[in-house]
């Protein structure tokens, strides 16, 4: 017995209460340990190996979705496309030749073929060339703020080197395990109660999903909601911040 009260003590699982939060009934509901992760989060990397020319965000600073985070220094791979779109230019005008020609059966087949064999390699190889200078920018791919530079302007770095770690702070999940007995009353669109440890603030919530598999050894099960909050009090909330979550209902349902 006093094993099994440890480790739901260790998982941070009670239907007691721990210090009271004013306006808010603890020791009536069942609880458990949640944490809240970023729903927008990544780490960035290069897609070829180049010198960074400049980062304008340092961290901690805050961007908005389309915004430069990362250019390189690309004047050869630039240089290189623009000699292949001259190239498709020649190609296609020696193909357009031909194709004329056949038309008063000047031309042999073979000739027109090649002609526009060699017109189509040379356009596949202005995309791919295109495609790498693509390469040359990093944008934000959502709003967010710099979490973390791995690198520097004037550095050298490999294809597939991780640069910066960005994250959206204002919209987060929170993560929950809890038993899996608990499944019989929770369900998508269950309401709690959330208070960081780190701040004490408090806000109401909802469960959004249950994942599917149950861990065999532990008889627990994660599940994610959202906080409930009002405009502006979401700053009140980051990723990473830990605390207790309350279900009035699981209390409700045990007292049955």
């Amino acid at each position: 017995m006093r094993k099994l009260i440890g480790y739901c003590a260790f998982l941070g699982i009670t239907s007691l209460a721990g210090v009271a939060t004013p306006g808010f009934a603890w020791a009536e509901t069942q609880q458990s340990q949640g944490i809240l992760r970023a729903v927008h989060e990544a780490t960035l990397s290069s897609e070829l190996a180049a010198q960074i020319e400049q980062i304008p965000y340092r961290e901690g600073m805050a961007f908005r979705q389309g915004d430069l985070l990362v250019s390189f220094n690309c004047a050869l791979p630039r240089a290189e496309a623009e000699a292949a779109r001259q190239e498709v230019r020649v190609k296609k005008s020696a193909w357009d030749t031909n194709i004329e020609l056949d038309k008063f059966q000047s031309v042999g087949r073979y000739d027109l073929i090649a002609a526009e064999g060699e017109y189509r390699k040379a356009l596949a190889r202005a995309k791919s060339l295109e495609i790498q200078v693509s390469y040359c920018e990093i944008r934000a791919p959502f709003d967010g703020q710099v979490q973390a530079l791995k690198v520097a302007p004037w550095e050298a770095v490999s294809a597939g080197q991780a640069l910066l770690t960005i994250v959206d702070p204002g919209e987060l999940e929170l993560n929950i395990i809890v038993p899996s007995g608990w499944l019989t009353w929770l369900h998508p669109g269950s309401e709690f109660t959330f208070e960081a440890q780190e701040s004490h603030s408090t806000s109401a919530g909802h469960i959004t999903r249950v994942l599917p598999q149950i861990d065999a050894v532990s008889k627990t099960v994660k599940v994610i909601g959202v906080l409930d909050t009002e405009d502006g009090a979401s700053v009140q909330f980051a990723p990473g911040m830990s605390g207790r979550v309350a279900f009035t209902e699981g209390r409700e349902a045990a007292n049955d």
